[in-house]
């Protein structure tokens, strides 16, 4: 009867442990990466942006999540995300150190149809030739 106790405990723990790695390796709802891409658990499109269902606005809305002042704009200052900050760079036109809704509307364009052909963007938000 013990052993039976002892055999029935092991396969309960080993149950929940395995059970608890499928659960753990799953992706996060919503398809993810992201600011987080994100994987880049904070705010931003991470590497690759947004996937192939987010639109534009969602686009933009997940980018003005580090929009501290809420001016609807996003600044140097306010990319905490050193990861991003090349991104940030090149996708800055006129170079102001500010980022419009317009100029953000440009990088989910070139990194979407970079994303469509396969090719990563080029520094500067352009898909490679």
């Amino acid at each position: 009867m013990a052993l039976s106790k002892i055999s029935m405990s092991i396969f309960t723990i080993c149950s929940t442990v395995a059970l608890m790695t499928i659960c753990m390796a799953q992706p996060p709802r919503g398809g993810g990466r992201g600011p987080g891409g994100a994987g880049a658990g904070g705010p931003g499109p991470g590497r690759g942006g947004a996937n192939a269902a987010t639109t534009v606005e969602a686009f933009i809305a997940k980018w003005l999540t580090m929009d501290e002042n809420a001016d609807g704009l996003l600044s140097k200052e306010e990319m905490k995300d050193e990861r991003l900050k090349h991104l940030f760079k090149s996708s800055d036109k006129n170079t102001d150190g500010v980022l419009t809704k317009e100029e953000m509307q440009l990088l989910f364009e070139a990194s979407s149809s970079s994303r469509s052909s396969g090719q990563r963007p080029e520094p500067g938000g352009r898909p490679p030739r």
